[in-house]
């Protein structure tokens, strides 16, 4: 993660000063927001939660930058299905079970 997202990523739990909220809500969403990104990043595969989409934006950086379901990536062209490395994995794999 790039120093400045990180920064603004970090910094977004102090929203809620913006709103009044008690706070207890600064801790909760702190808390959101870093297992949220650790357990988005544990990989695709069982057990981990993350998604394949996520898993091709770390394997090639220019592409799916945001989530699945929504079409941000569709509508700048930065969508990318990971076809080419799923047959990677799958050729891997075969090739260990022999």
């Amino acid at each position: 993660m790039h120093p400045i997202e990180g920064f603004m990523y970090e910094h977004a739990a102090f929203m809620p000063c913006l709103f009044f909220h008690h706070p207890l809500m600064i801790y909760i969403v702190k808390l959101d927001l870093n297992l949220g990104a650790a357990f988005g990043h544990d990989g695709y595969d069982y057990p981990g939660s993350g998604d394949w989409f996520h898993y091709v934006h770390h394997r090639k950086f220019n592409c799916n930058f945001g989530t699945a379901n929504a079409p941000l990536d569709y509508l700048f062209g930065s969508f990318n299905t990971g076809e080419e490395l799923y047959q990677k994995e799958e050729k891997a794999t075969a090739a260990k079970q022999e």
